[in-house]
């Protein structure tokens, strides 16, 4: 099995823990108002995306099938969104910096095994 291989493996285990934690966040502050939050849609369409991808071995493809899926689905549920609150824009950008800080990691990993593949 070459190192290559386990990288859908390893975007699932960034993007599904947090996916996971943004849905708790929301889920709570939606029983008070009733509302989501912008962009949950949006992160949940993603989600099933990402998952498809990894199921199609291609991830390319999934994005953009999570994309499409959660704008519709942002679009048809527009009346039961509520803008983001502070915390949760504070929350948002943590996890983007996370999830950057992991792509980073896997891209030097991806290029540190090539490299020692060829010696």
């Amino acid at each position: 099995m070459q190192p290559a291989d386990f990288i859908p493996i390893i975007i699932l285990v960034l993007v599904i823990p947090l996916v996971l934690f943004f849905f708790h966040k929301a889920k709570s502050k939606t029983q008070k108002t009733k509302k989501y939050p912008r962009g949950y849609y949006m992160s949940l369409g993603l989600a099933m995306g990402v998952a498809c991808g990894v199921a199609l071995d291609n991830i390319a493809i999934g994005v953009a099938i999570g994309v499409a899926i959660g704008a519709a689905l942002e679009k048809k549920h527009e009346k039961q969104l509520r803008p983001l609150t502070p915390k949760e824009i504070k929350s948002q950008k943590q996890i983007i910096l996370i999830l950057f800080i992991g792509l980073s990691l896997l891209v030097a990993l991806f290029f540190a095994t090539m490299y020692f593949m060829k010696a």
